[in-house]
């Protein structure tokens, strides 16, 4: 009788026990559903799945990480130009005093332009000064220089009024019936005009001799003097 109060009662406990642990779990709240992974574009899954459209592609870049081009093919060089055209230092310097006095010319062209609007003073100082400066003379040979050209001017001077002096004395031309007279008036005038020429082409040599012909910028200067001097000398005339 004993006994099977006791195999009651234990089974009583267990079904106790077996209620509670029961109760428990279904009291215990339930843990959110795992998050499917996102799945990035042009990813191993985006490829696998066709309703995801594929990812363009990056253009290939250099190792900057700049898109890599096909550097444009240069033209070739014209024939005459590029440094290998001229080896011959003396024929670069010759070349290089051409073009330094097209522009010194280019600049001075605008004061002889300028020469009715300034005094001879400042027209004189402006040209010697722009001279001085492309023949590269030191402070000795600008003063040398310029003295010899005051000493052009004025001789020029003087010879073009003995030369405008001379074509007033000449006789008359004649008409051309009266071949005595043209000829007469044409030998006159020539010898007028080879005696001016003359003087001309003295005061040039002596202008020349501060300048050395050997240096290419004297040289080019050289060359165009006799306009230089005739552009210096009109406020003389």
């Amino acid at each position: 009788m004993n006994r099977g109060y006791v195999v009651l009662g234990g089974l009583l406990g267990l079904s106790l026990l077996v209620n509670a642990v029961c109760i428990v779990r279904l009291n215990r709240p339930e843990a959110p559903p795992a998050a499917r992974p996102s799945v990035a574009k042009g990813g191993e899954e985006a490829r696998q799945d066709p309703s995801v459209p594929k990812a363009t592609e990056a253009p290939a870049t250099t190792p900057t990480g700049a898109p890599s081009e096909t550097p444009p093919a240069k033209a070739p060089a014209k024939p005459g130009t590029g440094p290998s055209f001229v080896n011959d230092p003396k024929v670069r310097e010759v070349l290089d005093a051409q073009d330094l006095f097209g522009a010194y010319w280019k600049d001075l062209d605008r004061v002889f332009k300028a020469r009715d609007r300034l005094d001879d003073a400042s027209y004189i100082k402006t040209i010697l000064a722009a001279t001085g400066d492309y023949l590269e003379l030191n402070d000795a040979q600008r003063a040398q220089f310029a003295d010899a050209a005051q000493t052009a001017v004025q001789a020029l001077a003087t010879a073009r009024k003995e030369y405008e002096d001379g074509r007033k004395a000449l006789p008359p031309k004649g008409d051309k019936n009266d071949a005595a007279a043209r000829a007469a008036y044409d030998e006159q005038r020539n010898a007028l005009d080879a005696r001016y020429d003359q003087r001309f082409a003295d005061v040039v040599t002596n202008l020349k001799t501060p300048l050395e012909p050997g240096r290419a910028r004297h040289a080019e200067f050289i060359a165009h003097m006799d306009k230089w001097l005739k552009n210096l000398a009109k406020t003389a005339q």
